[in-house]
């Protein structure tokens, strides 16, 4: 059983077991063993859903402490929640039996090292941002769009004629016989 702390200090253990993974699933439609990567990358897309997940497997120490699932949902935020993700990940693998378990707990570590490779790349993408050159790039992309630095919502001028419709130096005339038109005005 794994053990995570909330932001009130609470000490919640979380077991992995078939009458939770039940209640889950009754809940929230979460199948937590059937396919673990899917219900992860469910729970990492989610959190919300992970939250829910999160309290109904400690419910019953929830229900004894008087703890209902919005106050436990306000006290799981930042390290907390990085925390109670890692302990519920690593139950989910602790269920298995040993070789199974050594796969999942392998696949644990990798999305573990995935993740941090992400965020160190995107912490590095924000530090190169430089934002007087991107205002700088976008002021010379709207003038390059309009040719002005305006809005322009169309072309300018008048739409062009159509058959049959007499402006100046056109007559319906030349517009038929431009068109190819044989009917006379």
């Amino acid at each position: 059983m794994g053990k995570f702390v909330d932001s009130q200090g609470r000490d919640w253990t979380l077991a992995v077991d078939i009458v939770g993974v039940k209640r889950v699933k009754n809940a929230v439609g979460v199948d937590l063993l059937s396919d673990v990567e899917a219900a992860q990358k469910q729970l990492a897309d989610d959190v919300v859903l992970l939250v829910d997940v999160l309290y109904l497997l400690v419910k019953p120490q929830a229900d004894e402490r008087k703890v209902s699932d919005e106050d436990f949902g306000r006290s799981l935020k930042g390290e907390p929640i990085e925390n109670a993700t890692l302990v519920l990940m690593q139950e989910i693998a602790d269920f298995f039996p040993p070789r199974k378990r050594a796969a999942l707990r392998m696949l644990l570590e990798k999305s573990q090292v995935l993740e941090e490779k992400a965020l160190e790349l995107l912490q590095a993408r924000i530090d190169s941002l430089d934002p007087e050159r991107l205002v700088q790039e976008l002021a010379e992309a709207l003038k390059a769009s309009d040719g002005s630095g305006k809005n322009s919502t169309g072309p300018s001028g008048p739409p062009p004629p159509t058959t049959g419709e007499k402006t100046a130096g056109n007559t319906s005339t030349d517009l038929q016989a431009s068109s190819g038109s044989t009917l006379g005005p």
